[in-house]
């Protein structure tokens, strides 16, 4: 990190530019008063009395923001379950016929001329679903009572072994395209092997180049992985939320449902005559059903705002953990040395602040993340299509998306540290990322891969395990043995898969919320963690202008940085 040359009108002055000193970049006491582009991040957030620097407000009642969109939001969740109470109560009977293929068939059942319906050949299923449920209960159980062990490991990894995951990581990133080129070589596809081994070759050659970004981003992961630790509460707690979350999803889902029965039998209009035995046929003289079930117009309309709800309701979960976790880290960060554990207590005030004064922001957040994801399917619907000015629009889609998702995080984030607005939020932490953001790539880059892919390793292992386990206790014929010992893997792979997955989003979200709160201690030269300072240090920094500075004699000055010297 650069330090600083302060300037004076009329006369040239220097002093101090540690964290924490007094030179003209620093001036946290006294008269001085920092101006520009410092102050609106030093007018956010105020001393506390749990800690002996300027930063999260421990104990201050936060007035509410974003009301409105608090409101919306209950205005929606009352209309979509009024509308699924009203579809519950008014069930036309007849329902159960639609699912009849004799009475669907009989153009006599439809009340004007025959109508449509696809032919559907019933036959027996492979599986028994009873059965293999049965068979496969205690290893899908089994699965979820792993997939917490494991990502407990995964961090407890993390916190004491981040070099090595690193170094592991890096390695597979070169050695599996290099085996799939070995693979293709062997069976005489040339061209895929010349792919694969390009991409070898040039993943190694990325891996050295980044080399140096090694003992940093291994520093960073087990930086979070201990503030993980210190709070492991938080776990639970983040869990809760998204049982919370289905708790309000699911029975929604239910309602969705049971309004597809509010509708009756109508013709079929693609049944353009009826073939030998009266079966009704299409143009092309296909069997197809006479009838269909048609539902009333406002179930569309509900389903369609139901699906909306579901989603924002999940996105909401999505940033409720996010701001829990970002306040969570940040009141460990700024906990002063020597101080008790701050316990529950922590966790307490984030959750309360996260469904109290703050739930409309994040209810915002959520809606702009429901509409991001609404956005990304189109996108890559356009990805998709063969026309060129789709694939590029597309192309152009996905990345704005993937930034308004960037900043949508840290918008929280900042949120959860100094109750602002979603929207004074979000230009307060766009403004701290210009001023601070890391440029190198690698730096971010290496902490999702890390974990990403022991994410993954670890939920192949268990579902090759699994399959093996199926493969020899499962009983039948062998063609039914093996696929249902297939189906139970991919289920063990899934469920794996999401549950360390959620250990290792939480450590990457206490990653941001460090990163945010380490930048609001550069923007106001302080040192709160100097084990922390140490790693951001080792990281490239963007130049930016210096700040005015107002000094105690009223004369204004300039923090220049000063290149090629670092603070002390």
């Amino acid at each position: 990190m650069s330090s600083y040359a302060g300037k004076t009108k009329g006369e040239d002055s220097s002093g101090p530019s540690s964290y924490g000193g007094n030179g003209p970049y620093a001036p946290l006491s006294g008269s001085s008063e920092v101006v520009g582009e410092s102050a609106p991040l030093l007018a956010t957030i105020t001393m506390s009395t749990a800690s002996s620097v300027a930063g999260f407000n421990y104990d201050a009642n936060r007035p509410a923001q974003d009301r409105m969109w608090s409101w919306v939001f209950a205005v929606c969740f009352i209309v979509c379950v009024s509308m699924g109470i009203h579809g519950a109560t008014n069930v036309n009977p007849r329902y159960r016929d639609a699912f009849t293929k004799d009475f669907m068939s009989d153009p006599a059942n439809c009340p004007a001329e025959p109508s449509r319906r696809m032919l559907i050949e019933n036959e027996p299923p492979q599986i028994d679903p009873h059965v293999f449920g049965k068979a496969a209960a205690a290893a899908l159980v089994a699965s979820s009572a792993a997939s917490v062990a494991l990502g407990l490991m995964l961090v407890k990894a993390a916190e004491r072994n981040a070099h090595a995951m690193l170094n592991f990581a890096a390695g597979t990133q070169v050695a599996l395209p290099a085996f799939a080129a070995v693979l293709n070589l062997i069976a005489g596809n040339v061209v895929g092997a010349v792919i694969f081994g390009l991409f070898a070759l040039f993943m190694g050659w990325l891996m050295n180049r980044w080399r140096h970004f090694f003992d940093l981003c291994a520093r960073l992961i087990s930086v979070a992985a201990t503030a993980l630790t210190n709070n492991p509460m938080l776990v639970p707690v983040v869990l809760l939320l998204k049982l919370g979350g289905l708790l309000v999803v699911l029975p929604m889902i239910t309602l969705m449902v049971v309004s597809l029965t509010n509708g009756h039998i109508v013709p079929n209009p693609y049944v353009d005559s009826s073939g030998t035995g009266g079966v009704c046929q299409n143009a092309e003289g296909t069997d197809v059903p006479c009838c269909m079930w048609e539902v009333k117009p406002w179930v569309n309309a509900y389903f369609a705002l139901g699906s909306i709800f579901c989603l924002w309701t999940m996105m909401i979960v999505f940033e409720m953990r996010t701001f829990v976790t970002a306040s969570v880290a940040t009141q460990w960060y700024y906990q002063p040395v020597g101080s008790p554990p701050l316990g529950n207590s922590a966790i307490t005030r984030a959750v309360g602040h996260a469904f109290g004064p703050s739930f409309g922001s994040v209810t915002y957040g959520g809606l702009i993340l429901t509409w991001v994801q609404i956005m990304k399917d189109a996108a890559n619907k356009m990805q998709r299509e063969r026309n060129i000015f789709s694939i590029l629009l597309g192309c152009i889609m996905a990345c704005l998306l993937e930034l308004i998702e960037f900043l949508t995080k840290f918008a929280t984030i900042r949120c959860a540290v100094t109750g602002e607005a979603f929207c004074e939020a979000a230009r307060n932490a766009t403004d701290l990322l210009k001023r601070n953001l890391l440029p190198t790539v690698g730096v971010w880059y290496f902490p999702p891969m890390v974990l990403g892919l022991f994410s993954f390793i670890l939920s192949v292992v268990c579902a090759v395990a699994a399959f093996f386990v199926a493969r020899f206790s499962f009983e039948g014929e062998l063609s039914l043995v093996l696929t249902e010992s297939i189906l139970l893997a991919f289920f063990v792979f899934f469920i794996v898969l999401v549950g360390v997955s959620f250990f290792a989003n939480l450590l990457l979200s206490v990653v941001d919320a460090v990163f945010m709160c380490y930048a609001s201690d550069k923007d106001r030269s302080v040192v709160t963690h100097v084990e922390i300072h140490d790693v951001f240090q080792a990281v490239p920094m963007s130049t930016m202008p210096g700040p005015v500075i107002s000094q105690p004699d009223g004369e204004i000055g300039y923090g220049r940085p000063v290149e090629g010297e670092r603070a002390v």
